[in-house]
């Protein structure tokens, strides 16, 4: 930008740009790696480990897990607060309108796409301490949120309003397109549900998001086009990996929805009003019938349930 700067550094800069949201990208999954990493633990042997061994009836130590360890050292060094910002910067570009359509610009808008969705990811896989949590609310992570939200269903909805006859071009204005759209609703949704296991952060997100929420599992949940007994059915036969990968994507992010949903429901009886008045308690249940062998998914919707 300097005044100084000649014809070659200008060339050159695009293609600087580029590579340092590949970095984001990269970075920001190796942070949430990191965070889930468990080796082969050692026992501790500590003289305490010890002496509680002893009392338990002289049984081995107790094996330690490491990925609590990894989390409380990125959180130490200031991993946080930069994930956060990288979100920040890459939402905020989504948000923006931008008809610029030409190769670099596309290829431009999915790198931050993807350093959007693996800055998420990381976040969410180092919400697992209140202390962490109470740090990302002063950075304002609720507001993120939010917007991540708002984007994810302005586009869902800007795709049931697309009309056959604009097939093939930008159904709006923000280049995200549906693998990343999906991709964004997984990352936010995944985010919001560890999130929610602080009591107040939950009854915030309930309040201002809810909506939000059960609108993405209505759009999710009437977009897969298979029933339960077909999808048993479709899971006897060769599928394409594409459509493998959908249905396994759609998945993925019903269960961080109905995980949301079940936290915000714990101990919280002005939730639960809400939920069902949103029909959230239908939205579950209609979640289990369309992946009746996604287990994990099933044993959330059960909870959320009770």
């Amino acid at each position: 930008r300097d005044i100084g700067v000649t014809g070659v550094q200008t060339c050159a800069l695009p293609i600087y740009v580029l590579s340092s949201f590949a970095v984001l990208r990269e970075t920001s999954r190796l942070i949430a790696i990191l965070c889930k990493f468990q080796p082969t633990a050692e026992p501790d042997d500590s003289s305490s480990t010890r002496e509680a061994a002893a009392a338990a009836g002289g049984r081995e130590a107790m094996i330690v897990s490491s990925a609590h360890a990894n989390v409380k050292e990125l959180h130490k060094v200031g991993a946080v607060p930069r994930l956060h910002r990288i979100a920040k910067s890459c939402l905020e570009y989504l948000r923006q309108e931008n008809d610029d359509n030409t190769e670099a610009n596309k290829k431009l808008a999915r790198l931050r796409q993807e350093a959007l969705c693996e800055s998420l990811s990381a976040l969410r896989a180092m919400a697992i301490d209140n202390d962490i949590v109470q740090n990302m609310i002063a950075l304002r992570i609720l507001d993120t949120v939010r917007n991540s939200l708002m984007v994810v269903l302005q586009e869902t909805i800007a795709s049931v309003d697309s009309s056959p006859s604009t097939s093939g071009k930008s159904y709006s204005s923000s280049p995200l397109v549906a693998p990343s759209l999906i991709a964004l609703a997984t990352a936010t949704l995944g985010l919001v549900r560890n999130l929610c296991a602080n009591d107040e952060v939950k009854t915030t997100i309930c309040k201002s998001s809810l909506p939000s929420i059960l609108q993405i599992m209505q759009h999710y949940l009437s977009n897969g086009k298979l029933t339960g007994s077909q999808q048993v059915k479709n899971e006897r036969q060769p599928q394409n990996m594409d459509e493998n990968r959908r249905m396994k994507s759609r998945a993925i992010l019903l269960e961080h929805a109905c995980g949301i949903l079940g936290a915000m429901s714990l101990r919280e009886s002005q939730n639960d009003h809400l939920i069902v008045e949103g029909n959230g308690h239908i939205l579950i249940f209609q979640a289990m019938r369309a992946f009746p062998n996604k287990r994990s998914e099933e044993h959330t919707s059960e909870l959320q349930s009770r």
